[in-house]
């Protein structure tokens, strides 16, 4: 019910922007009759939820809505986990771009998403999941608690393996001795990462988007030691390249990063376990050596937010039939029926 609570208080919102726009004028009707057959009590008109000015009023009349409901269940779900304090600081707009998409919300009032009590309301849609699954690199103090990381595990655990072998372990790496490891790994590879991308840390007061992206790069070496991770092995096997043997391991990898994403985690592959840091952790950690660790995977509630990816257009990276020849209709994908 919370979460009902709070999408209808966004749409006012939208509502006061928007005039009387049908969309959200029905959108807001029908989220009023949802929660009102919890809170009966309470007159839930479109006048009332215009007549809040912020968190403030609306809480005043919530006072049974407890914070710990409120803030864990429901604002951490769209992405961005919110303390107290950030909260009430947020406009009701910011309420609702936590939230789940748009589109969400408008399936849910033409009866064709599931009721928005749910917990999963962030991965309501996989096109969405895998179209907005940014890399991200800066995350909140907020640790990841072992139930929300065992669903991204169970995930990676889905994924298909040669011969259903499933000669795959994954290592989550917690403990402060584990992560200092991981904090000397992952300054082994900026050395190696920042001639080859001509990486420097970028002046204060460059703005530009190459020293964003840099400035966020360093901050996530620079404070490695501070996450949680995940390593990510598979068997060796005498009569398999390790290229093929990534059919095997690198879909859980991608499984993980979606569920990460659906969850509204933040993850980062990285190359921590390459180059000169994978001794480091292989010795730490007690990898056996006919097992190859595959990817490292950086986990937690992302400072930001996930958004639509920037790829190639289909056309530049699909054939047919052969090297080169244009892809048709292939390059235009459209809705399945």
């Amino acid at each position: 019910m919370t979460r009902l609570c709070f999408y209808a208080l966004a749409f006012s919102t939208l509502l006061s922007s928007q005039g009387t726009d049908t969309h959200y004028c029905s959108a807001l009707a029908s989220l009023q009759g949802v929660f009102l057959k919890a809170y009966r009590e309470a007159p839930f008109s479109p006048n009332r939820f215009l007549g809040y000015t912020g968190t403030g009023g609306f809480w005043e009349d919530f006072p049974d809505i407890s914070y710990v409901t409120a803030i864990s269940n429901f604002l951490r779900i769209g992405g961005n986990p919110v303390t107290w304090e950030r909260f009430t600081e947020m406009s009701l707009w910011e309420l609702y771009t936590v939230g789940p998409p748009a589109e969400t919300i408008g399936a849910y009032v033409a009866g064709d998403a599931p009721d928005l009590t749910s917990t999963d309301l962030s991965c309501a849609d996989v096109w969405t999941v895998m179209s907005t699954a940014r890399t991200i690199r800066r995350f909140t103090a907020e640790p990841v608690d072992d139930a929300i990381l065992a669903r991204c595990l169970q995930a990676a655990a889905w994924a298909p393996s040669g011969a259903n072998a499933q000669e795959r372990r994954f290592i989550v790496v917690r403990s402060a001795e584990q992560r200092a490891v991981i904090a000397a790994a992952a300054r082994e590879a900026l050395k190696i990462i920042e001639p080859v991308y001509r990486m420097a840390r970028p002046a204060a007061d460059d703005d530009s988007l190459r020293a964003r992206n840099n400035r966020a790069t360093y901050e996530l070496h620079d404070r490695a030691g501070e996450f949680t991770s995940v390593l990510f092995t598979q068997k060796r096997f005498a009569t398999a390249s390790e290229l093929l043997l990534g059919g095997s391991i690198f879909p859980a990898v991608q499984n993980f990063l979606l569920a990460a994403r659906a969850l509204g985690l933040g993850a980062c592959l990285t190359s921590w376990a390459s180059y000169g840091g994978e001794q480091l952790i292989r010795d730490a950690v007690g990898v056996p050596d006919d097992w190859m660790i595959a990817g490292h995977i950086v986990v937690g509630w992302p400072r930001g937010r996930h958004g639509p990816l920037r790829r190639r257009p289909l056309a530049e990276v699909v054939y047919r039939d052969r090297w080169g020849a244009a892809p048709g209709p292939l390059a235009e994908p459209g809705q399945a029926e």
